[in-house]
């Protein structure tokens, strides 16, 4: 896909981003997840095309969005990669756009669950995204979950804040070498996201 149309995707899933979150009740989400956490704020898709680049995405890879939320890194990613993407989110109605959006845009190799990352198996993945979207209880669940298919092989994944801060916590996970560009305005942009990626070392 084209960077017109990659703009007009990102444009399309944006307004409709607006047009849910508006329509969202908040109350009602903390009835049904309770004190799970529900901002979001999409990644920009520049700053995804920066991240998939670091992450070095193969046509081998299944990259998965750990707290996807609209599905922004699943569907740029789909967009300019032949990789299979695919974002778990908690909330079904963020579900329901992204795989319109996903749908419209014929990205087929760009898939969405409604689940809880707490409770998802992880195995099927090699790359993956965490931009911080879970409580202290809920990330250690899904941190547990990746140490499990760290050991078994390679894996690397791209963490921020908080999400990057536990990682740094397991001695399986190592630094995944990139090569940062102080001139590089989208680079800063990604260090100020808080941005981390890491690899895993099977035992």
């Amino acid at each position: 896909m084209g960077l017109k149309n990659l703009d007009t995707l990102e444009n399309a899933l944006d307004r409709l981003c607006v047009t849910m979150e508006n329509s969202l009740d908040y109350m009602s989400l903390v009835s049904r997840f309770h004190r799970e956490q529900f901002g979001y704020d999409g990644t920009p898709f520049s700053v995804c095309q920066r991240v998939l680049d670091v992450l070095a995405i193969t046509k081998d890879d299944t990259v998965i969005d750990l707290g996807a939320g609209y599905g922004h890194f699943v569907l740029a990613g789909a967009a300019t990669h032949s990789a299979k993407f695919m974002g778990v989110e908690l909330v079904q109605e963020r579900v329901d756009v992204a795989e319109k959006v996903a749908a419209d845009f014929k990205l087929t190799n760009a898939h969405f669950v409604c689940e809880d990352a707490a409770g998802f198996g992880c195995d099927q993945g090699s790359v993956f995204y965490l931009f911080s979207p879970f409580r202290a209880d809920t990330l250690a669940l899904v941190c547990e979950n990746l140490v499990k298919v760290g050991r078994q092989r390679p894996i690397r994944i791209a963490a921020s804040f908080n999400a990057a801060l536990a990682l740094r916590a397991y001695d399986i996970f190592k630094p995944l070498p990139q090569v940062p560009d102080s001139q590089d305005t989208m680079v800063r942009h990604v260090i100020e996201l808080g941005l981390e990626y890491f690899c895993s070392q099977p035992e």
